[in-house]
Order: C-alpha cells, then sequence, then structure tokens
C-alpha cells in the first residue's frame, strides 16, 4: 500500500483516526518532557542560598507573587480581595499606607502591585496556558499537590529589553503526588513583566506578560514548532478536566 492510500485509509475511518490522533499526542507531551531534561541547564540551580542578582530588591512585589503563586495562594477561592498597595516606581517595595478608596472598580486594578496582562501566557515543558483563566485554573489546581516552597524565589538575572524586563528566579519546591508521595523538583522561573500606570490612582504596577518554567533550568525541547501543538492542547484541557474535578 503507498503512503498515501496509507494516509486515505486512516482518514477514511474515525475509529482509526481518533487512537492515532490520540497516541500522537500523548508521544509529542513524553518527548516534549523528556527531550527538554536532556538538554544542559542555563543555571546552576542547586544553591538555595546562593546571592541574588543586584537589582533584585526592586522587584520585591514580584518576588512575593511568584512565592504565592507556586503556594496556591494567589487564585484562592473566596479568597477576600488584596488591599490597595502603592507601588509608585521601579523600587519593589510598598509606599506608604493604602489610600481610602469607596470606589470597587479602581480597588481591583491594584492587587499588592502585581497581576497578569489578559493575554499573559505560561509555559512549562507539559503545556501552553493562555489567557489568565487558564493560569489562573492551573495554579488554583495545584493545591491538590500540596505545594510547599523548600527555599524562597531567588532572583537570579534582571534584563531589560525595550520596555519589558525578563526577570529569572529560582525555584525549589515539594509536592506530594498521588501514589508516590513527596517529590522535591527545582525549576528556573523566567517572568516577563512591564511597569504600566494607572491614571485613576497615579500610580502604577507591574503588569506580567508571559512566564516560562524551566524545570531543571532545562530550556524546552527544540523544535519548539513540534511539540507547541500538542502543549496548547494540554492546557486547554487542564482548563476543562480540573475546573470539573477539583
Amino acid at each position: 500500500m503507498s503512503p498515501l492510500a496509507l494516509v486515505q485509509h486512516f482518514f477514511s475511518s474515525p475509529r482509526q483516526l481518533v487512537p492515532l490522533l490520540v497516541g500522537t499526542h500523548l508521544s509529542l507531551s513524553m518527548l516534549s518532557i523528556i527531550n527538554s531534561q536532556l538538554l544542559p541547564a542555563k543555571y546552576n540551580l542547586d544553591d538555595d542560598n546562593g546571592e541574588e542578582c543586584f537589582d533584585a530588591g526592586h522587584y520585591t512585589l514580584v518576588q512575593e507573587f511568584v512565592g504565592r503563586l507556586y503556594q496556591g495562594e494567589e487564585f484562592m477561592e473566596g479568597k477576600e480581595e488584596k488591599k490597595q498597595v502603592s507601588v509608585g516606581s521601579l523600587t519593589g517595595h510598598p509606599y506608604g499606607e493604602s489610600q481610602p478608596n469607596n470606589n470597587k472598580d479602581r480597588q481591583k486594578l491594584v492587587t499588592q502591585g502585581v497581576r497578569l496582562a489578559p493575554k499573559c501566557i505560561f509555559e512549562d515543558p507539559a503545556a501552553v496556558c493562555d489567557g489568565t483563566k487558564e493560569i489562573r485554573e492551573a495554579f488554583r489546581a495545584l493545591r491538590a499537590l500540596h505545594p510547599q516552597p523548600m527555599s524562597t524565589p531567588r532572583c537570579m538575572n534582571v534584563q531589560p529589553k525595550g520596555d519589558r524586563i525578563l526577570l529569572t528566579y529560582a525555584l525549589h519546591q515539594q509536592y506530594t503526588l498521588p501514589w508516590y508521595g513527596p517529590f522535591r523538583m527545582r525549576s528556573m522561573l523566567q517572568v516577563t513583566v512591564q511597569l504600566k500606570s494607572i491614571p485613576e490612582l497615579a500610580e502604577s504596577e507591574f503588569l506580567i506578560l508571559q512566564m516560562k518554567e524551566l524545570w531543571g533550568g532545562k530550556p524546552f525541547a527544540w523544535p519548539n514548532v513540534l511539540y507547541y501543538p500538542s502543549r496548547r492542547l494540554n492546557g486547554m484541557l487542564s482548563y476543562r478536566i480540573t475546573s470539573w474535578l477539583l
């Protein structure tokens, strides 16, 4: 049978096509994870007590946001609205007390000076989450694995890129996996942020545009175009499944 006839045979029978597509998706998902771990790490993540980069103190608010995110606390259901905090400029520290404001719409604009952009993207070797809804659900569902930080997120590098800033954090987490138990994991989180002004409040906030978690500090499998569709599908499926099950 010629290759063309073989393709036509599979596509003419849905019963045969579905297992083929599912098998291909699962294979590419596993290869994306395995191949990424075969690549050399960009940074040494073994030292929890290593020094942070010189400019790390300017982005304390982002560091605290990352810490809450990976403890499953940032998007807890029923969590009270955070207090409004003045950010001011790139110092990364709260400035003074929250100003009283009865306008709820304005209060929602600033939550600890950091928020996800509406079209923010989160990536890891297994999945790609597009938009705040998928990202919020992914980290909300993370609580099912009982995440515990083994160390505070450590800022390893600050790299300005035009009107954006790339922040690199070292993470050391412990998760409790079903039928396995506690599992410790080191990874590197690259966070692209942009400082946005809020005219209504005469203040600024850090807007997170993109987050990439590199397991073991190793880059994503190459070529990315081969594995991206499966990783993106995993992100969409995860959003639907975990929101229903958890």
